[in-house]
């Protein structure tokens, strides 16, 4: 009987250690949350407790898809994300200020450099000043007509007939993703004006 009592407390050492070792390791896989969503990794992702691996891909396809996630409220539009998985994923991850200002609500930050515009009176300057033609203005797609898409957005009329023609079969836009659907608007291109499309 003793040699049973002796290998019973040595199974209980073992037992100790191996606890442990296993919780110094798990302390190093863990990562250190919140994570900005537009550089959280997929291992991240599937870091989170209650994120599988198929979840975490989309997520990531998603962000290459669209470029910048600038609102953790469009993972929305992800297929098998609700709000609940949202509210999850908020915990851990975060818009940063920076993605945030992509928005086309916050504009208004660039009238606050007035430096700019003083150079333009420097007369010395004989150029013709043609960069203000081609300059990107905002423009609400779902109030606007051709003409003015055309001349905010800086894309050519036919274009903007067909954001026009969408638009009416729509309804209206509920957001700028939509103008994907139409033949010739590119993703590079809803990039570039994405900042200047009021929905």
């Amino acid at each position: 009987s003793k040699t049973t009592d002796n290998e019973s407390t040595t199974t209980r050492k073992t037992t100790k250690q191996s606890k442990t070792s296993t919780t110094s390791t798990t302390l190093d896989i863990n990562y250190v949350f919140p994570v900005d969503i537009n550089t959280v990794s997929l291992d991240q992702l599937t870091s989170i407790n209650g994120i599988g691996g198929v979840t975490a891909q989309k997520i990531i396809d998603y962000r290459k898809q669209i470029g910048v996630i600038y609102n953790m409220d469009l993972l929305l539009n992800i297929d098998g994300i609700g709000q609940s998985t949202l509210a999850l994923l908020k915990q851990y991850l975060y818009v940063s200020d920076e993605d945030a200002r992509t928005t086309p609500v916050t504009t208004t930050v660039k009238t606050t450099k007035p430096s700019h515009t003083i150079t333009t009176t420097a007369p010395k300057t004989t150029k013709p000043v043609t960069t203000t033609h081609q300059e990107l203005k905002p423009v609400n797609i779902n109030t606007a007509t051709a003409n003015e898409i055309s001349d905010c957005l800086l894309v050519d009329i036919e274009l903007a007939e067909k954001i026009i023609d969408l638009r009416n079969q729509i309804q209206y836009f509920s957001n700028s993703l939509e103008l994907l659907y139409i033949d010739g608007f590119t993703e590079k291109m809803h990039a570039e004006l994405k900042d200047y499309i009021i929905v």
